[in-house]
């Protein structure tokens, strides 16, 4: 049974992989005609959104439909709960096609 995938949730951090996460997520959203749905977690101060933002302009997601959830909170420090598999010792990222 096919199914049509609207929405490409992705868990943003501001970090070194960052702009390449946000590349893979952006060409999946083409590929399949689905919204990119960017989610962060963290105080928001000016410092943060100014980050973000310069984030957001390096991946280029002009023409990309997205929309950014932002979350105040704290980072978790053990992930082994989110991780896909836990016997991966390394998991670099995830991206989750929402129906």
């Amino acid at each position: 049974m096919a199914f049509k995938v609207r929405k490409i949730g992705l868990a943003v951090a501001i970090s070194p992989t960052a702009v390449a996460l946000l590349n893979v997520a952006s060409r999946l959203s083409v590929q399949w005609k689905a919204e990119l749905v960017l989610v962060h977690i963290g105080k928001q101060t000016a410092e943060e959104k100014e980050l973000l933002e310069k984030l957001l302009q390096a991946a280029n997601l002009s023409g990309i439909p997205h929309k950014l959830i932002w979350r105040e909170g704290s980072v978790v420090s053990d992930r082994k709960s989110t991780r896909l598999n836990s016997s991966h010792l390394v998991i670099s990222y995830a991206v989750f096609c929402l129906k």
